[in-house]
C-alpha cells in the first residue's frame, strides 16, 4: 500500500514539474512574440513618421514655389 502511495506521489511531482515546464516554455514564447511585435509596431510607426515629415517637406517647397 505505501509502495502504491509513493509510486503515485512520483507521478503526481513529474508530471506537476512537466505541466511547469510547460507553462514556461509559453510564458517565454509570449513574451518573445510580443517584443516581436512591439518592435514591427515601432517600426511601422517610424517608417510613416518619415513618409509624413517627407509629404510635409515636399508641401513647403510647393509653397515657397
Amino acid at each position: 500500500m505505501n509502495y502504491l502511495l509513493i509510486i503515485y506521489l512520483v507521478i503526481g511531482i513529474i508530471y506537476l514539474l512537466q505541466s511547469q515546464s510547460t507553462l514556461e516554455r509559453y510564458a517565454n514564447n509570449c513574451q518573445a512574440n510580443f517584443h516581436c511585435n512591439s518592435k514591427l509596431i515601432a517600426e511601422s510607426i517610424n517608417r510613416i513618421r518619415k513618409k509624413y515629415l517627407n509629404l510635409e517637406n515636399n508641401l513647403k517647397q510647393i509653397k515657397l514655389i
